[in-house]
């Protein structure tokens, strides 16, 4: 009897919960709760941890030390990719609170922003790995920003003589644009990159 039941519990040991096609719907819910309060404890350790990273790699690039920088980028790629996203999503489709790093900086490099008013006027554009700016009073200039910052739905951007933060609106046809030396916030459209 006591071998009998031994069996049985070992049974049931080796069962993972997929395996098991009838669960309890309390049991389910539990399960579901449990990996929804794993996946927000996980942001904002993981949040710190990209800052970090970031930090090294302009560190590393600053040093002139390019692959090492590539490795810390590799690494911030690899964190960044969701193993759950079996197929590609179209970035579009998701809402940009909802968007991992990745998706938001994947969804940026397809957009420009441009400034609708203001005094500068800039069109802000990243290519996956730099923000560059030009602007319509000044013909083929083009500035790089290799100091700029991104995070989901936010772009900080450092000039010579200030710094550019601008916030992409939930609906992302918009953001708004503010300088550290001007104490107004601009609107700026979002148009697909030419």
């Amino acid at each position: 009897m006591k071998i009998s039941f031994l069996v049985f519990l070992l049974g049931i040991g080796c069962l993972r919960s997929e395996d098991v096609v009838d669960l309890p719907p309390e049991l389910r819910t539990l399960q579901k709760n449990y990996d929804a309060a794993i996946e927000r404890a996980k942001k904002p350790i993981t949040h710190t941890y990209l800052q970090e990273l970031e930090r090294l790699k302009l560190k590393y690039g600053r040093n002139g030390l390019p692959k090492n920088a590539l490795a810390v980028e590799s690494v911030m790629d690899e964190l960044q990719k969701n193993p759950d996203d079996a197929e590609e999503v179209d970035p579009s489709e998701i809402p940009v609170s909802k968007m991992s790093l990745k998706q938001f900086k994947d969804w940026l490099s397809t957009v420009a922003i441009v400034e609708l008013e203001g005094p500068y006027e800039v069109i802000f554009y990243y290519d996956g790995k730099l923000v560059t700016t030009t602007r319509p009073s000044r013909p083929g200039e083009v500035r790089t920003h290799e100091d700029s910052k991104i995070d989901i739905g936010t772009l900080f951007v450092p000039f010579t003589s200030m710094d550019a933060t601008i916030t992409i609106s939930p609906s992302r046809d918009s953001a708004k644009v503010s300088y550290t030396n001007i104490g107004k916030i601009y609107q700026a459209k979002i148009v697909p990159r030419e």
